[in-house]
């Protein structure tokens, strides 16, 4: 009769433990969400958790971004080095930030594999082509 009684406590305090760290655990997803009317839109206002001053709009079909100036209260269009070839009538680019970095920053050609690399010099703000070594293989 103990050893039952004591299996039974054993079995509670481990579905117990189970609930509770299911309860506080933290899921982290990477998936890429299925289509919907809020993520299939033309455009799309990003903004960096780390540092506020990176907030960005984009045009996902032409690739065009505005830097948005939170002090001035307007925007600012941002050059991209040797734009690539697009078909205007589909989603064409996606935008990514660090959530720890917020100069890391890039903007893709989700089609070619193209990607640029968000630079903010001293009087320069601009997108960057980058080599990408596998490409075209």
């Amino acid at each position: 009769m103990k050893r039952l009684l004591f299996l039974l406590a054993f079995a509670m305090c481990i579905s117990i433990c189970e609930v509770y760290a299911q309860s506080y655990s933290t899921y982290v997803s990477n998936s890429v969400p299925v289509s919907t009317e809020s993520n299939s839109g033309r455009y799309e206002f990003i903004q960096s958790t780390n540092n506020s001053s990176h907030a960005f709009l984009i045009d996902k079909y032409t690739g065009n971004v505005w830097r948005y100036k939170i002090l001035k209260k307007e925007f600012e269009r941002l050059e991209r080095e040797q734009p690539d070839s697009i078909s205007i009538d589909r989603i064409n680019y996606q935008m990514y930030i660090s959530a720890e970095n917020s100069s890391m920053c890039f903007l893709l050609n989700i089609h070619t594999g193209d990607m640029w690399r968000y630079t903010s010099n001293i009087g320069e703000k601009t997108f960057k082509k980058m080599e990408i070594p596998w490409k075209d293989e």
